[in-house]
């Protein structure tokens, strides 16, 4: 909606009409179009008239997500749309490119030229492959007392422990999976033990195996 408002301080001196049979001096405006009036002062009169046109709101400046990894990358630089300025929610500095540390939800407004404006956010997503170490040994009793995967990245893993003659003995799941080394209470053998990893992650779902000594202080 736009208001149009002439020379109000003529409005007790002079008469106005519009084309549409209005007759104020501030004019609420909500469709494009050529606009014609009339000014009287009872001596003499002038017809003028203007055209309204609408400016469109500026497009959306960015894609939706962008993704990154911060484990192999400190920082994600944005370069957003150049027909546009730009503020930041966040940030007082107009900046474009920007440069993004942190993954997140980031708003922002762009105006165009005609002074529209278009609120809008930008996604900025921490996505890396899973990191996946597992040890070799663990010790009960000693410093590493429990056989725990070393997991980043991951949505959920699933493990399962096995003997050296492929019987399944313990399985459990979750983001952070471990086995104490013990059965029903009772700590196991020394010895080989085999494990599966079953991983869920934003990058697909994958699978590892290997073995491990139990050992005892």
């Amino acid at each position: 909606m736009q208001v149009v408002v002439l020379d109000s301080s003529l409005s007790s001196l002079t008469e106005i009409s519009w084309s549409d049979g209005d007759t104020s001096y501030s004019k609420f405006l909500n469709r494009t179009g050529v606009y014609s009036f009339k000014v009287d002062n009872g001596f003499c009169s002038v017809d003028g008239s203007f055209e309204v046109q609408e400016s469109p709101l500026p497009q959306k400046a960015s894609p939706a997500e962008y993704v990154f990894c911060q484990v192999e990358e400190e920082e994600v630089e944005i370069m957003l749309s150049s027909n546009y300025a730009y503020s930041w929610a966040d940030d007082e500095i107009a900046s474009n490119p920007r440069i993004f540390y942190d993954g997140g939800v980031y708003p922002f407004t762009a105006y165009s030229s005609d002074g529209c404006s278009l609120n809008d956010t930008i996604h900025v997503l921490d996505k890396c492959l899973p990191v996946i170490h597992v040890p070799n040994a663990f010790v009960i009793n000693g410093v590493n007392q429990t056989f725990k995967p070393y997991l980043r990245y991951i949505e959920n893993c699933q493990m399962s422990i096995y003997t050296r003659w492929g019987q399944k003995i313990y399985e459990t799941s979750g983001l952070e999976p471990y086995w104490d080394g013990k059965l029903d209470g009772i700590v196991q053998q020394e010895g080989v033990y085999l494990y599966t990893l079953f991983i869920v992650s934003d990058h697909g779902n994958r699978s590892e195996s290997g073995t491990f000594h139990l050992l005892k202080k």
